[in-house]
């Protein structure tokens, strides 16, 4: 998707929120400007089981064509527990995954390969797992 601005990736964000509003029962989103074309997005969704996703993007727009980079991010499934569901991020301490820097961590302990998803590729992942 290619986006005009910031605040216009940031309505998209909050429109898959909204999308999800059956399964997310309250959300923090933070937006922060690093420099006119970069920006943090912090985000925590608490779901209708007591798990959250904890979601954090370092976002740059490239003005001429509207396309979203992250430069990081990561996003966290936790459960009531405060145990690891998954993890999606791009650190790059997996070089020995295909599709590296960008991989999906698993709770017992592994990393597989993994593109980077979106909100709402996740979130829909964590519907289909719900009761």
């Amino acid at each position: 998707m290619k986006f005009r601005n910031f605040r216009e990736y940031v309505n998209h964000i909050k429109s898959i929120i909204n999308m999800f509003e059956e399964i997310i029962t309250d959300y923090i989103l933070e937006v922060n400007e690093a420099t006119p074309y970069e920006e943090f997005i912090r985000g925590k969704l608490t779901l209708i089981n007591g798990s959250t996703l904890q979601f954090l993007e370092y976002i740059t727009i490239n003005k001429k064509t509207g396309e979203i980079t992250a430069l990081k991010y990561r996003h966290n499934h936790i459960d009531f527990e405060n145990k690891l569901i998954f993890r999606y991020d791009n650190a790059p301490h997996h070089p020995e995954i295909p599709t590296h820097p960008h991989h999906k961590h698993l709770p017992n302990g592994t990393a597989t390969p993994a593109e980077k998803p979106t909100l709402q590729k996740i979130l829909y992942e964590i519907f289909e797992t719900l009761p």
